[in-house]
């Protein structure tokens, strides 16, 4: 495994304890007043923790190079064909 999967892994084992302890620790102890709130105190660490675990799960999984290559071939394609038409019609101006 590559270093930065290893890597990924480990940061989406603590995004997972994070978030089990937004999602249920932090809650229980909520006083009843604070439970009737549109926001609770835990709700950053919670879509903190979701964000977190997506991007370290698509790192493990290596979506992010797939992604990334095909976008780059994509982009060095054009860049090509806006350079050979640049140099094809510079030279009638």
């Amino acid at each position: 495994m590559a270093l930065e999967r290893c890597i990924a892994l480990i940061i989406l084992m603590i995004c997972l304890a994070y978030g089990y302890a937004a999602f249920f620790t932090m809650d229980a102890t909520l006083p009843p007043f604070m439970q009737r709130n549109p926001v609770w105190p835990s709700t950053f660490p919670k879509i903190l923790s979701v964000i977190g675990a997506l991007v370290a799960l698509s790192v493990v999984l290596g979506l992010e190079k797939t992604l990334a290559g095909a976008k780059s071939r994509t982009l060095i394609t054009r860049a090509w064909v806006i350079t050979k038409s640049v140099r094809r019609y510079s030279c009638w101006v």
